[in-house]
């Protein structure tokens, strides 16, 4: 018996928002649970919340193997089911850590083939190969495949033997398809005035603290699980910029540009990938990203960038201000795109 738990908490602005909201026509957890529901080798879908929106908008859908815990730790609700259902003892469960849309109902059947035809204790899907086993790895992954017993036991999905199954990109194949930003194969973002509203908060001893936009964060969770490279370039240099994106699974972030530096840092990029620049996509708003914005084939800026980035010949301004969404706006464009070459399971 396999059941799919989908932990998404109320109180917190990662979760319930971003799920909940349109993705391709539909929310983002409800393409997720119809994947679930797809994979034959799924018996139970959970969702775990405490979340009146979240509850409502799952339920709004017809789904046979769907249930509702009204918990919003996930210990906790893979707890008290366990107490009041009665699993086999060698019952599966597939906790899914981001409810992507774009991990299809193949990719959970085919690992739950490879971890119950491997001798793991846990099994880790990531949207890339990660060769190495660390706390942080259980941040990035997209879901992981463990026992109840070990769950309920140790907590801990790092204890005893660890597999690996990589979430094969989706398929995508442009040629054919006239949409202008199908070519795209990297994202580049900066930070301050893109990813954020451009302030400096500084607490009473002295650290300096952003404000992100969750949902521009959920967009390249997407991009990345769509086949898609992702970057943060930028003139800062903090610690927290690097766990920003670590926690948003961008490939890369780099620190400490400025102006054309900016642009040799995408360079030494492109060449890691394998990519052109004129197939990047690179969002600015500042003096600092004229350079870069200038080079790359599919510029945008947010609809408070300064005059000088807005004069780039050829780029796209956003609706949306720094900090407001305007990275997501851009990756929803880019996302809509990609789908007009049927792109799927």
């Amino acid at each position: 018996m396999v059941v799919a738990f989908i932990p998404i908490q109320g109180n917190s602005r990662s979760c319930a928002p971003a799920y909940t909201e349109p993705y391709m026509g539909r929310p983002a957890v409800c393409a997720c649970i119809e994947a679930l529901e797809a994979c034959p080798a799924i018996d139970r879908i959970v969702v775990a919340t405490d979340s009146d929106d979240v509850t409502d908008t799952v339920c709004a859908g017809r789904y046979t193997k769907l249930a509702i815990c009204r918990h919003a730790a996930t210990d906790d609700a893979i707890e008290a089911y366990v107490a009041t259902t009665n699993l086999p003892a060698d019952a599966l469960l597939l906790l899914v850590q981001s409810p992507l849309p774009t991990v299809l109902s193949g990719h959970y059947a085919e690992a739950i083939d490879v971890y119950r035809r491997g001798s793991f204790d846990t099994l880790l899907a990531c949207p890339r190969s990660r060769s190495d086993v660390d706390e942080s790895l259980v941040q990035c992954v997209s879901f992981l495949i463990t026992r109840f017993t070990q769950s309920t036991t140790h907590r801990n999905p790092l204890l005893g033997r660890i597999g690996i199954y990589r979430v094969p990109d989706m398929p995508v194949e442009t040629e054919g398809c006239d949409h202008p930003l199908a070519r795209i194969g990297a994202f580049i973002t900066d930070v301050d005035g893109t990813l954020t509203d451009g302030g400096m908060y500084y607490s009473e001893q002295g650290d300096e603290l952003k404000k992100f936009n969750t949902r521009d964060g959920m967009g390249l969770r997407l991009l990345s699980a769509a086949g898609l490279r992702t970057a943060i370039i930028t003139g800062e240099q903090t610690h927290l910029v690097e766990r920003r994106g670590r926690k948003l699974q961008v490939d890369r972030v780099v620190q400490g540009c400025h102006g054309e530096g900016k642009l040799s840092a995408a360079r030494e990029l492109c060449a890691e990938w394998g990519i052109e620049l004129d197939r990047v996509a690179y969002i600015g708003d500042d003096v600092n990203c004229v350079a870069l914005l200038s080079a790359v084939g599919y510029p945008a800026c947010p609809a408070d960038a300064c005059p000088e980035v807005m004069a780039i010949p050829g780029i796209r301004v956003l609706s949306r201000i720094g900090g407001a969404g305007c990275v997501r706006e851009y990756i929803d464009m880019i996302l809509r795109s990609r789908r007009c070459v049927g792109a799927g399971e």
